[in-house]
């Protein structure tokens, strides 16, 4: 379940943070260069390595953001940790417009084609994609490949364009943005 993921995360940033710190301070008592070698958070773990990287803001981390408890929980583990989130395959990121707003975190919207409605495609709506770039948040819209093809991407653009999303942002969705 997703809050046992989120705890496991947490966890995780809280070892990488640490073995950080140790390695810092290491590094400060020899007063020797870094190689290689001794950047290595994990000792060769590549997810620790990975995740030194995202706390380090080398690069966000894409977290999938389905739900508006997981943008919430996305959001709070980046002001605890202080890292760049990109919130991914999000279904419900209008319910929490003035949070993504507030954290300049980017959505990549979708799918847009969504079965059946409930659980967490209940508040799911078409017209989210232009809510979020009404409210100047940077929007991209994915295909959810590979269970969808990238070629129905054009599909996707134009749905937001019928719910309201204006054409050039909606085409910048799925080029420049994304």
């Amino acid at each position: 379940d997703r809050t046992q993921d989120i705890a496991t995360f947490r966890q995780e940033l809280f070892k990488v943070r640490a073995l950080m710190e140790r390695r810092a301070k290491a590094r400060g008592k020899t007063g020797a260069d870094e190689t290689a070698q001794e950047t290595k958070v994990g000792g060769g773990d590549m997810r620790q390595e990975a995740l030194a990287l995202v706390l380090e803001r080398a690069f966000p981390a894409l977290i999938n953001a389905q739900s508006s408890v997981d943008v919430r929980n996305a959001i709070r583990l980046s002001q605890e940790f202080g890292f760049d989130v990109v919130l991914a395959n999000a279904l419900e990121p209008h319910l929490m417009v003035d949070e993504i707003k507030a954290s300049g975190f980017p959505v990549i919207m979708g799918p847009l084609t969504v079965g059946r409605r409930g659980g967490e495609t209940r508040n799911f709506t078409l017209k989210a994609p232009g809510i979020l770039h009404r409210a100047g948040i940077p929007v991209a819209l994915t295909t959810g490949f590979p269970g969808r093809p990238p070629k129905y991407v054009m599909a996707h653009a134009a749905l937001a364009v019928r719910e309201g999303m204006p054409r050039e942002a909606a085409l910048e969705s799925i080029t420049l943005t994304a």
